[in-house]
């Protein structure tokens, strides 16, 4: 009789039987924080990337801005006819900017007493505009 090897032989076997799904359990909460943390770094990525993405969007539309401020303000020699002259800026605006579709009319006055100006720039016009504000008489 030799119980001894039997018995030693299902207690090894036991104690795999109870360690081999507690490994995989292991693995598994692993392999779940693993693939939570990749989730976690590709998302500030893809944050990381959208911000700079909005960042340079809005320095491009800004230097676009400031462009078309500079390009088309009425040079101040010839504001006694502003129609040819923001006509003339906004023709050459047209042809020559990166991005004329930015800019489709100027609208131009130099005081409440004078009318708003709109230049088409795509009809290449320029016209009085009622804005609907009535004048404030003077006290």
């Amino acid at each position: 009789m030799m119980p001894g090897p039997p018995l030693r032989r299902d207690r090894s076997l036991m104690l795999l039987a109870v360690a081999l799904p507690a490994l995989l359990i292991a693995l598994a909460v692993l392999q779940y924080r693993w693939v939570g943390e990749l989730s976690d770094a590709q998302l500030d990525r893809l944050r990381a990337a959208a911000r700079a993405r909005a960042a340079q969007l809005g320095s491009r539309l800004d230097r676009e801005v400031t462009r078309a401020f500079l390009w088309l303000a009425p040079e101040p020699d010839r504001i006694d006819k502003p129609c040819e002259a923001l006509l003339e800026r906004a023709l050459r605006w047209r042809e020559r900017a990166p991005h004329p579709s930015l800019v489709k009319s100027i609208y131009y006055t130099t005081s409440s007493e004078q009318p708003l100006l709109k230049v088409d720039v795509e009809r290449e016009a320029c016209s009085s505009v009622d804005c609907g504000v009535s004048k404030m008489p003077h006290e």
